[in-house]
């Protein structure tokens, strides 16, 4: 199923124009230009609940999208190629709130809205390109979780991966970090730092260093 949606991923952008050559040196991925191909579905930023992300309604007369604007750019742009996805993959109405995405039709949204933000060949050019996930994230106006989430699909910078998502959980505050995962995550870590050669080891400790001070700060 997931090779299903990431074809039909792929086809919107191929059906909009939306090229995916290797001599990019900006995001072609505009979910403005998408959405105009698209103008019978309507589309409205709107204030929800504070836990809602968006939301997707169909019914016989018309299909709509409503994007809740209190959150940040990047969360907004996730959100809206994630309903976009319930749309294109035919789902039922449905709302998207934080934290809980476990039902077959969220999952699926959220792999389609993954693979539509962050093609496969782009996110490889990309990662052969440039230094950090954090900076890869930033040109494809993702968050960096997001990022990493796709790149550990595809296999790449596993340790780069596991730290993003280390720092995830100790920065959010909204929601309960699973039993053992933080510990589970921090112990995986420490052993991958004492496998890198020093100089190596020194970048990585210096990019986590900005997440102590937070720390200390807040102590």
């Amino acid at each position: 199923m997931r090779a299903t949606i990431e074809a039909k991923a792929l086809e919107v952008l191929f059906t909009c124009g939306i090229p995916l050559s290797n001599t990019l040196e900006t995001n072609p991925i505009s979910l403005r230009t998408i959405f105009a191909r698209y103008p019978h579905l309507i589309l409205r930023f709107t204030d929800l609940s504070p836990t809602t992300d968006g939301a997707y309604v169909r019914n016989e007369r018309a299909h709509a999208i409503y994007i809740n604007r209190k959150r940040p750019y990047v969360r907004r742009r996730f959100s809206l190629a994630h309903e976009f996805g319930h749309y294109i993959l035919g789902h039922p109405s449905s709302t998207s709130t934080f934290g809980s995405r476990n039902h077959w039709t969220e999952v699926q949204a959220n792999q389609f809205a993954a693979f539509l933000l962050m093609p496969r060949e782009l996110v490889k050019l990309l990662n052969r390109r440039m230094c950090s996930i954090a900076e890869i994230a930033l040109w494809f106006r993702v968050s960096e979780l997001a990022m990493a989430i796709r790149m550990d699909e595809l296999g790449l910078r596993a340790f780069e991966t596991r730290l993003v998502r280390f720092r995830y959980q100790r920065l959010r505050q909204s929601l309960p970090a699973r039993k053992g995962g933080e510990k589970w995550l921090q112990e995986r870590i420490i052993r991958d730092l004492r496998s890198l050669d020093f100089e190596t080891r020194a970048r990585v400790i210096r990019a986590f260093l900005p997440l102590q001070g937070k720390e200390c700060a807040k102590d």
